[in-house]
């Protein structure tokens, strides 16, 4: 019997404590039941109209559990306004549930946390370990690696999001998933078969990403792209196994699109019920127009929805896209940045940058794991300095700190919040209230 290495047994002991704080920390908060979060019922009324009425109209679930503010209309019926990937995917949440509970017998509360434990937080999970494993695979120091995970998942938006029934993290785990597969296809270009199973594993991926949301299209782009420019055996034998993969799930969005809006290319987005929603979304293309300031330094720097504000250590991702393109990777590159640069022009353009209530800038959180790879081949670079490390470091702690207290009493605050230290941490403080948790 082979003994096995101490170094392997410190190592795996040390994964499994790191996956362990970090499924009790993504578990531990979610939002206040009585509250009534418009983007999630939309997305869980059409998971339900899927599995108990064989349609993607949610006219059933709305004489269930009323009318919401998050719909789109067409010929008299009402239809969710989100892209239905996410419903998709808690469909299947709900009909293992379905199994064991009449349909009835839930309630609107009770299926929004559902969806919460049994298909975000597994989501999230899977997402911390995969984005370790393609650091670990590109080479990254384990001390990085920590402190890269640890402050995308507990010291971003993405922890929120992480637990809540929305699409943008479903998107951040999909598009880290298609990077490591793509990255792994390359390390196989010796063996075409294997070559083409990682691709094919990446372009399905993707397709979840596309399928989940529309902004989702041009990182999907720029992965085809990733492979296209690459080694030839990448690029004859991965390419087209890679638009395979995602070649269902960009039918199926196709197909719903056509079922419910009466064309492939028709979007939700083109029949909003809301005169509001009709109006802010009919600018530009779905209410994107042009940068401004306004908005780029509201997304950035603000103390509630500010990147740089909430997450500092993102700062870092810029020395990490150099040091990348350095070192020759620059399609790598060229991917994360061009990544970067989509979202941030995205949120600039958007008259809703701010995106409704919450903390932190949630329209960027897609783009943030795969940010992330940036933002360890910087603090990597930083830790040839002692002073650049301390700050690395720093802000990694700090970010952390400032979501998880945030959050621990209100994950969504208004979007008339500036400060939210001042607005409201302080006084549910005082008032000794909190978040719903596992601890009550």
């Amino acid at each position: 019997m082979r003994i096995p290495d101490r170094s392997v047994l410190q190592h795996w002991g040390w994964e499994t404590f790191l996956f362990g704080l970090v499924a009790l920390m993504v578990s531990y908060t979610w939002m206040f039941s009585d509250i009534s979060v418009p983007n999630e019922r939309s997305r869980l009324y059409l998971a339900v109209a899927i599995v108990d009425h064989g349609s993607v109209s949610i006219d059933e679930p709305i004489k269930e559990w009323g009318k919401i503010y998050d719909l789109a209309e067409r010929d008299g019926h009402f239809y969710s306004d989100k892209a239905p990937g996410s419903s998709m995917l808690g469909a299947v949440v709900y009909f293992v549930a379905s199994q064991f509970k009449e349909a009835r017998a839930w309630r609107v509360s009770e299926l929004i946390n559902l969806m919460r434990t049994w298909l975000m937080i597994p989501l999230t999970l899977i997402g911390f370990l995969i984005l370790r494993r393609l650091l670990q695979y590109l080479g990254l120091d384990p001390p990085v690696i920590d402190i890269v995970s640890l402050a995308w998942i507990l010291g971003t938006a993405a922890f929120h999001y992480g637990s809540a029934y929305f699409g943008h993290q479903i998107v951040a785990v999909a598009l880290i998933i298609a990077l490591y597969c793509v990255v792994r296809a390359e390390d196989r270009l010796g063996n075409g078969q294997d070559l083409a199973k990682w691709c094919l594993a990446a372009g399905a991926a993707a397709g979840v990403a596309g399928l989940t949301e529309y902004q989702a299209a041009i990182p999907c782009v720029l992965l085809v792209a990733y492979v296209a420019f690459g080694d030839a055996r990448l690029r004859n034998a991965g390419l087209p196994a890679m638009l395979l993969g995602a070649a269902p799930f960009a039918a199926l969005l196709f197909w719903y699109n056509d079922l419910a809006f009466g064309g492939p290319l028709e979007l939700s987005y083109h029949y909003l019920a809301d005169e509001g929603l009709r109006e802010i979304h009919g600018q530009g293309i779905a209410g994107v127009t042009v940068p401004t300031w306004e908005y780029f330094s509201g997304s950035m720097f603000s103390l509630h929805r500010g990147l740089f504000a909430t997450s500092p250590l993102f700062v870092f991702a810029f020395w990490g896209l150099w040091s990348i393109w350095d070192d020759g990777n620059r399609r790598l590159a060229v991917l994360i940045g061009g990544t970067l640069l989509y979202f941030v022009a995205f949120v600039s353009s958007s008259n809703m940058w701010f995106a409704g209530w919450g903390f932190g800038p949630r329209l960027l959180v897609p783009g943030m794991a795969l940010w992330s790879v940036a933002v360890a081949y910087g603090v990597q670079a930083a830790f040839a300095s002692p002073v650049a490390e301390g700050f690395a470091r720093g802000f990694a702690a700090i970010q952390i700190a400032y979501i998880q207290l945030v959050v621990v009493y209100f994950p969504e605050p208004p979007d008339t919040s500036h400060n939210p230290l001042l607005d409201f941490v302080g006084l549910m403080r005082a008032e000794n209230i909190a978040s719903p948790n596992l601890g009550q």
